[in-house]
């Protein structure tokens, strides 16, 4: 490791004490001059007097004035005499020019409008010729319906990676939106409703082991019958039971 650096020059530790301004001439009224007063301003002043005067107090500083308004209320003669004030001149309510409303239809549903720029109007989105939303959007406009985005990857050129970048001016200034297509995602132009995807027709119920309706039928009632004479029997049972064990309590009474 390398040395510490040391000042350049030494500091010098001497105190000035003015030591010339001393009183060195031997000559006899050489320094009488200084008892006489000093001119400042209009008037003389002696040593004496310009030191009591610097050390004396501060007079008090003047009121400050007051306003109108404050020597009014002050005064209450004033106060009474003094003219009502004036009323405020009625000014014209403001007219609030007509808000402009942008309605989008997403999915067959209104969505919140489009907020307003910097300068307090919708600005129009105008792609750049030959990009990619500005053939999206020729192409919309040509043939309608929705590009789905696996169409614009392989028919635009434009990587999947990039789709939302891309095209997020056009979805925020309303120039284009999103619908969902079943599973998978798409452009379309404002207002567009995607078809609804058909549902698959319900299959017909098979019949249970080549069994037509009728002994379905049959075999329902069966069970039925067969369930009905199953508690008839049990309730045969159950009053067989109660009387026999009545019998037994009055036997055991009587014992």
């Amino acid at each position: 490791m390398g040395s510490v650096a040391t000042p350049r020059r030494p500091i010098s530790t001497e105190i000035y004490r003015g030591e010339e301004l001393r009183r060195t001439s031997p000559r006899a009224g050489a320094y009488d001059a200084y008892a006489l007063p000093s001119r400042i301003g209009s008037r003389q002043v002696t040593r004496e007097q310009l030191h009591e005067e610097l050390i004396a107090p501060l007079p008090p500083a003047p009121p400050m004035p007051m306003a109108r308004s404050a020597a009014r209320s002050a005064d209450p003669l004033a106060a009474a005499l003094a003219p009502p004030p004036e009323a405020p001149e009625p000014q014209p309510e403001p007219v609030q020019p007509p808000a402009i409303v942008t309605r989008i239809v997403k999915n067959g549903q209104e969505v919140q409008p489009l907020t307003p720029g910097r300068s307090g109007s919708l600005s129009a989105y105008r792609p750049r010729v030959g990009s990619g939303p500005h053939s999206v959007l020729m192409h919309l406009q040509a043939h309608g319906g929705h590009l789905l985005y696996t169409e614009i990857r392989h028919q635009f050129g434009i990587p999947q990676h990039s789709l939302t970048a891309i095209f997020k001016p056009a979805l925020v200034r309303g120039a284009l939106i999103r619908v969902q297509v079943g599973d998978r995602r798409a452009l379309a132009l404002p207002g567009y409703v995607p078809p609804a995807l058909a549902a698959p027709p319900a299959p017909a119920p098979a019949p249970q082991n080549g069994i037509g309706e009728a002994d379905q039928v049959a075999a329902i009632a069966r069970t039925l019958t067969t369930a009905t004479e199953a508690l008839l029997y049990a309730t045969e049972q159950l009053k067989q039971a109660n009387q026999s064990f009545c019998a037994l309590a009055a036997l055991q009474r009587a014992a």
